[in-house]
């Protein structure tokens, strides 16, 4: 009878060496899962853009004194714009890196390369108006940082529209570019000769 009561005392042993080994695995498992959860939010679903949210560019005036280009823009699609990306090149025929910075606003709403109607604060919370449908603004920006970044003069400007998706952005597949007359957008204006006029 005694060598029956060792076996058993064996047996409970093995089977509480197992539970605790699942519970343990388990337990990590589930840390694991909460903290990547938390950490690495993976976004459900892709922010996407109306097809029909588009931009059009009513007129630009540079001051080339101030290294400063403004420009006049109408939402000429159907549907509200949160904002838009801006870039510039110094090349017509490059794609536009350097961003521009925005001049009509104080320095602490401004961020180089984007334009904002509407923004998220640090509360989470919406704030400012969007671009509303036939809407139009004049806008300021200095190509004075992109000018360093790119050579001495700013021939080409790019536009790109985004809208929020809950709280991301969503860039739109149109994209506005326009190139500026030679030398009319430099650190210093020099009337372009007849041969440099398209």
């Amino acid at each position: 009878m005694r060598t029956i009561l060792q076996k058993d005392k064996r047996a409970i042993s093995n089977m509480v060496s197992y539970v605790l080994l699942i519970v343990i695995t388990l337990s990590t498992a589930a840390g694991v899962y909460a903290f990547l959860k938390f950490k690495a939010q993976v976004p459900t679903d892709d922010a996407t853009c109306e097809v029909d949210v588009s931009m059009t560019i009513k007129n630009y005036e540079c001051e080339p004194g101030n290294s400063k280009i403004i420009i006049r823009l109408e939402n000429s699609g159907f549907f509200n714009i949160d904002g838009f990306f801006i870039k510039g090149a110094n090349d017509p025929d490059k794609v536009p890196i350097a961003q521009l910075r925005r001049t009509d606003i104080s320095s602490n709403e401004s961020s180089d390369g984007i334009y904002y109607f509407t923004y998220y604060d640090k509360n989470k919370e919406l704030k400012g108006e969007p671009f509303s449908p036939r809407e139009s603004i004049t806008a300021e920006f200095s190509y004075s940082k992109a000018i360093k970044e790119m050579g001495d003069e700013l021939a080409k400007v790019e536009i790109q529209p985004f809208v929020y998706s809950g709280e991301r952005i969503a860039a739109c597949p149109d994209t506005l570019t326009f190139k500026t007359k030679p030398g009319e957008c430099g650190s210093v204006y020099v009337e372009p000769t007849e041969e440099e006029i398209p």
